[in-house]
């Protein structure tokens, strides 16, 4: 294989993902669906207890890992939520010792706090429990015992986990140019969580229970990787051009193929130099096979990167990889190559 070299004085290495419009980035919005999206909230005071409905409104971005062979993911890590709660009020006991409590523009968000979100390739489900519902705005005001209530949510955020078994699936897969497949992505996800609110009556706390579903439905993509012949026919290259040097004459076209490049890349872009370093950019496509980045300080003889220099642990960049790699300073290595990995 021709090797991709730099000079450059490397050390460690990190991976990065790239911005812009993202792979195996799902974009969910909360749909209106009996059942769903409606917040069974419970407050509990003064002997007495009150439930009432919210609806839910909002969107939610979650971190995915498609395989598009079967058409699945098998990771759920919520990145980013917006969640708003319609207003209700709450009435307990009666006109002596009594208590009204109204909502008032209450939100919150989600989150993965161990960025761990595992499901199980077989059926789309996972462990709720693994993600995480916080109310975080918002205020409540009403009167208890006849001494008015004014909370600020924010002061007293409410939060829990999900319980049950959630489940992401995805459907209806379109493929366009690229080898891009774009699939519907339906989540749910059950939630069930406890927790306190002051009720500014001699220190006394009001407990709250919150029940429901979540259910929100949107879009994501990724890129199948295609067999070389595939690649090459929609480059315009002959399917049996692996070994040639067609698309340029440092680079043999089955490495292009591998670092899922098109024939129509740049030099400039695969590497860049940096204060840092020199990095590899991988492109928004996946690598189509595994990838080894070797380093010299003559030229002749070539050795793995060391695992201890990758974030990952490891020398080998896998195929599937989509992002970018950089190699910061180091006394020794000058000399870099990318290589399809024996």
């Amino acid at each position: 294989m021709s090797p991709i070299s730099t000079i450059a004085l490397g050390a460690s290495i990190a991976i990065g993902n790239i911005a812009a419009e993202t792979p195996n980035l799902g974009e969910l919005t909360l749909i209106e669906e009996a059942g769903f999206n409606e917040l069974e909230i419970t407050i509990s005071a003064i002997g007495d207890s009150d439930t009432k409905t919210s609806q839910l409104t909002g969107t939610l971005t979650a971190q995915l890992n498609i395989d598009s062979d079967i058409g699945i993911s098998h990771l759920f890590v919520i990145q980013d939520a917006a969640v708003q709660a319609s207003d209700v009020t709450f009435n307990l006991g009666n006109f002596f010792v009594g208590a009204t409590i109204n909502t008032h523009d209450l939100a919150g968000t989600a989150d993965t706090p161990l960025g761990i979100g595992p499901v199980d390739p077989t059926n789309g489900e996972f462990e709720a429990i693994l993600h995480t519902f916080t109310i975080n705005s918002g205020t409540l005001d009403g009167s208890a015992l006849f001494t008015p209530i004014d909370i600020n949510v924010a002061e007293s955020p409410i939060s829990g986990t999900g319980a049950g078994t959630g489940t992401i699936i995805l459907s209806d897969p379109i493929e366009g140019p690229d080898f891009r497949i774009d699939y519907t992505v339906t989540l749910t996800l059950p939630v069930d969580f406890s927790g306190t609110i002051p009720t500014g009556i001699d220190g006394q706390d009001a407990d709250i229970d919150v029940q429901g579903r979540i259910k929100a439905a949107g879009s994501a993509f990724t890129y199948r990787i295609p067999s070389y012949e595939e690649w090459a026919t929609s480059e315009g290259l002959a399917p049996e051009s692996r070994a040639a040097f067609t698309i340029t004459d440092s680079l043999p076209n089955e490495l292009i193929y591998a670092l899922g490049l098109s024939a129509d890349f740049s030099a400039r872009d695969l590497l860049v130099p940096s204060a840092s370093g020199v990095t590899f950019g991988f492109g928004e496509s996946q690598t189509r096979d595994n990838i080894l980045i070797e380093f010299s300080d003559d030229l002749t003889t070539w050795r793995p990167v060391p695992p201890s220099q990758f974030e990952s642990g490891q020398a080998l960049i896998p195929r599937g990889f989509t992002g970018n790699i950089t190699i910061s300073p180091e006394a020794g290595a000058r000399f870099y190559q990318v290589s399809i990995a024996p």
